[in-house]
């Protein structure tokens, strides 16, 4: 994503780590708007006000939302769209690690992207009339090749590299 000015996003699991750290940079880089995706309030209300001194208020907004949570990830797409009037940029980066609760990894780590990343392409799609826009998909190492620790949330991220793979195929 070399060129961000001016455009909008929305960043999942953006209150701490790499999705803060995307959001900031996004931000850095002349992002018009960006939209906190993620939980728990407490956590990401802070990481929202931080960004906001650090870029200003009407830049950063923040939606509490389980991204595992199908009615209430559509409402709130179309939420962030009617606030920002349109999308550029979706990144998918909200994520967990418990192979002891596998059906929750693959609901967080593998569902909600591609939930997501469909709500985006309905929005976005040339092919659905939109003006195109960017989808980024974080998976991690442990999708690239075995992970032997953690084998599911591993599957998970395999997934989500397969997943994306294909999308660039058929939307490239």
């Amino acid at each position: 994503m070399d060129n961000v000015e001016s455009k909008t996003a929305i960043v999942t699991g953006a209150g701490a780590g790499i999705g803060y750290h995307i959001t900031e940079d996004l931000l850095r880089k002349g992002a018009k708007k960006v939209a906190i995706l993620d939980l728990p309030v407490e956590r990401c209300y802070n990481a929202t006000v931080t960004l906001q001194e650090k870029f200003g208020k009407e830049r950063v907004i923040f939606f509490p939302i389980d991204v595992t949570n199908l009615e209430a990830y559509n409402e709130t797409f179309k939420q962030v769209i009617k606030a920002f009037n349109g999308l550029d940029i979706l990144v998918n980066n909200a994520g967990i690690c418990n192979d002891r609760c596998f059906e929750q990894t693959f609901a967080v780590n593998v569902i909600a992207v591609i939930r997501g990343s469909l709500l985006a392409l309905d929005y976005m799609g040339k092919h659905k009339g939109g003006k195109g826009g960017t989808i980024v998909n974080v998976a991690s190492m442990a999708g690239l090749g075995p992970f032997c620790t953690c084998p599911v949330y591993c599957s998970s991220k395999y997934a989500v590299v397969g997943f994306g793979s294909s999308l660039e195929v058929i939307y490239r």
